[in-house]
Order: C-alpha cells, then structure tokens, then sequence
C-alpha cells in the first residue's frame, strides 16, 4: 500500500512537472512563437532530466553543468531595449530541484535540508527583490508580466546553490563535479577560439540573435580564478599540466572578447590570489608571466591594443571626481546612461526602487540594484556578497586538503574578479555567468564540513 501510494504521488508529481514549459508557453504565448517542435523537445528532456534525477540526483546536477553553458535561448517577453529569455538550463533547472523535492518527501528526507552562513541573506534579498517589484507594480514602473520572469531568473540561480549544497556529500562528487565543469569550459573554448580571426569579438555557443562577449569574457574570468588556485595548491603534475593546458587555451579566447570589463576584473582576481594564499607566491608571479607570453603570441594584437587604449583617449569628455576625462564613444554612452537610470529612477524612488525589469539597458551591476531596489536592495546585495566571500575565506582557513584550498582561494579571487567586472556589466544577473558561480559557491562552501566526516557531518550539520 505505501509503495502504491508513493508511486501514485510520484506519477502526479511528474505530470504536474512535464506542465512546466506549458505553463512557460501559455504565459508568453502572446509574445514570442513557440514552435510544437521545440515545446517536444522541452517536454521529452524535462521528462528524461526528471528520470534521471530520480534515480540518480548527481546525474541531475551533471547534466545541469552541461547545460549552463551549451543550451539553445528562446525569447519569451520584451522589456524596455532587452529580450526576457529562456534558456533550456531554465527548464532543467526547474525540473532536477523539483524532482528533488519529491524523492525527498518519498523518502521522508526533508529534515536532511542545510542551513548556511548566507542562506538568510539569500532570502533577504529575494524578499526584497519582491517587494520592491510588487511596489513597482503599485505604482505602476514594472509591468508584472515581464517583471515575473526576471524574478525567475533571480530565484533560479539560487535554487541551483541549494541544489549543490544538499547534494553533494563527499570529497569525491566535489572532484567529480569540477571535472565537468573544467570539461564544459574545454568545450567553449574551443568554440571561442574558433571563432578568432573569422568575427571581431569571440562569444560562447548558442548566444542568439545578439550575442554578449562580456558574457564569455565573466565566464572565463570566474573558471580562470579557480584554474589559478588549483595550479597553486593541487600537487600531482599530471594536474597541473592539464591546467596549465587550459589556461594556455583560455587565454587568446578570454582576450578575443574584446571585454573591457572582463580584463579589469583580472587585476583585482589576481591580487587576491596573491595576498590571500599561503604558499608558493612566486607560482603567481610565473603564471602572469606565462599570460602576458600567451598573449603576445596568440592576440589579435590591433584589435586588443585598439580597444584597451581608445577607452580613455576618445573626444568624448566626462566629468569623472571633478575631473574632465575623454572616453570613447560606447564608454561615454555608458556612464550618460548611469546619470540619467540614478536622476530618473534612483532619485524618485530612493528606498526600494523602481522594481526588477523597471530600467533598461544599464551596464552596470551597481546601478541597476540601487535603480531597481533601492538602497535597502543595494546594502542588502552588499552584504550576501560580503558574506560569500567570508565564508569562502573562512573554508580556505579550515580546508586541510590541497584541491580544497585550491579550489577555495581560486573561487575567492573569482569572486572579488566578478565584483569588478560588475562596475560595468550587469555580472550577477547575467545566466552563464552566475549558473557556474553559484554551482561552485555551494561545493565550496560545503567543502570544511566534508572534509569533518564525509557523511555523518552533513547529517549533523542540517536543519
């Protein structure tokens, strides 16, 4: 009788999941053409995905690896010069966290859920995210159609941290999940280099109709700080040359990006790896030498010269801490963008913003928070981000193993990279940027507690 009733909730749980992308569609079906081929395909892989983590939840996680980076988009709303899209890792996403969900209420395993140093920071700043897109509403800056699927998307990325951070169990699944996220990076690489010499900024595969190179370029500078810290700390030779391979390969790709944002961020990525480690610094100093070597060979040199030095050689002249300073024309359009979002939207609506979805295009992280939340979004982001990295900082402390400090210290100075690149990206709402980010936050973050009992100090651990 139990395994009867447990089948027939686990049969209604998977019709009720395979609806997902029909509910996705019946939202949307006004805005974009969604063709019957594509909504079978989205049906079958949520079905298979569904399968596959009921029989096995780290398979799951593995094809969600996959997926972050070498999944197809497809538009599904339009919001003031920006397309809502929705990428195949949204559905997978959706489907592994909730089958999840079931196979623990099957196995009566809820109490097994974790509880972390930033779990109420995470909430926090949804909670924010929602009031202030429900005031937005209200008052009429957001339009709640639209605004709904970037709140998704905003969720999303933390449903993927709680995922990692209740699945992963022993040191071994940490290893086995960063091999496939070394083996998709490999894979967009060689996409991206590929594409060196044939058009005039590199991007990942499957970027749509408009690509983002400052995509690739955060991308590649979050794989890049871990690749450092595991060349620093992880022994075995054999290792370190597949790294070394990997930079080796990464480096004309990351440059290609033309991403000015993305070589910014390099600079404070690598100061932290250096002050933060405790050993072998002079490594540091070898592997900057090995880049700038990789990069004079391999760049496309006019141009990469062209763009790191018209940024701030243009006839365009800014006001920047009471000086008058010339930018090119696509930084000056940039920084008029940021006063005009900050008068019209920050201004008028100071406490909670405008609503998520209520600006357009602003290239800025930081700016878009405080226009979009308000100051009480803006502090709140501060301090999840600030309590990531203590934590990251405190698990290198703890860590006894060589790939776990290597993987700690590489995260951390990704982290305090991307915080950088955000000055002029939108970084940390950016899907193949903060899918792989936040997969890598919840092994890391689980990392001290694995290395205390593989198993029963999990148990002990959860709420």
């Amino acid at each position: 009788m139990l395994e009867s009733r447990r089948g027939s909730t686990l049969l209604s749980f998977c019709s009720s999941l395979l609806g997902l992308p029909l509910l996705y569609v019946g939202a949307t079906q006004h805005q974009a053409e969604i063709s019957s081929t594509f909504l079978l395909f989205i049906t079958i892989l949520s079905l298979t995905a569904c399968i596959v983590t009921l029989v096995n939840t780290n398979l799951g996680l593995i094809v969600l690896i996959f997926s972050m980076l070498l999944s197809p988009e497809i538009n599904v709303a339009e919001v003031p010069s920006r397309a809502v899209v929705m990428r195949i890792d949204d559905f997978l996403i959706v489907t592994v966290f909730f089958t999840w969900l079931a196979k623990m209420a099957i196995n009566k395993e809820l109490g097994l859920l974790r509880v972390t140093r930033i779990n109420r920071w995470i909430l926090l700043y949804c909670f924010v995210a929602f009031l202030s897109t429900v005031k937005g509403f209200v008052v009429g800056t957001v339009q709640l159609n639209k605004a709904f699927f970037y709140l998704l998307k905003y969720l999303e990325y933390f449903v993927l941290f709680f995922l990692v951070v209740n699945n992963v169990r022993t040191e071994k699944e940490v290893r086995l999940f960063v091999t496939f996220l070394l083996v998709t990076c490999v894979i967009v690489v060689l996409y991206a280099d590929s594409q060196i010499g044939k058009i005039y900024r590199v991007t990942a595969p499957f970027e749509g109709e408009t690509p983002e190179s400052n995509t690739l370029g955060g991308y590649l500078l979050l794989i890049m700080g871990v690749l450092f810290g595991l060349l620093i700390h992880y022994p075995s030779w054999t290792y370190r040359v597949f790294l070394i391979g990997l930079l080796a390969l990464m480096t004309p790709a990351f440059l290609a990006t033309l991403s000015r944002s993305a070589w910014m961020g390099t600079i404070p990525m690598y100061l932290t790896l250096l002050l933060f480690t405790r050993r072998k610094r002079v490594v540091l100093v070898g592997i900057a030498c090995f880049g700038i070597l990789m990069g004079s060979l391999f760049l496309p040199r006019t141009a990469v010269s062209e763009r790191a030095l018209t940024t701030f050689a243009g006839p365009h002249v800014q006001k920047v801490f009471g000086k008058q300073v010339g930018f090119e024309a696509s930084a000056s359009d940039r920084i008029e963008i940021w006063k005009d979002t900050l008068k019209t939207k920050f201004l008028k609506y100071p406490l909670l913003g405008v609503g998520v979805s209520g600006v357009g295009v602003v290239d800025s992280q930081y700016i878009r928070i405080l226009a979009e939340m308000g100051i009480l979004g803006f502090v709140v982001f501060l301090i999840l981000l600030t309590r990531v990295a203590a934590t990251v900082w405190g698990a290198y402390r703890e860590v006894q193993l060589p790939f776990h400090q290597g993987l700690c210290l590489g995260f951390l100075g990704s982290l305090v990279g991307l915080m950088a690149h955000g000055l002029t990206t939108n970084t940390f709402i950016i899907v193949r940027i903060m899918e792989p980010f936040w997969f890598l936050a919840g092994l890391v973050i689980m990392l001290p507690y694995l290395e205390e009992t593989p198993q029963e100090a999990v148990a002990g651990k959860a709420a």
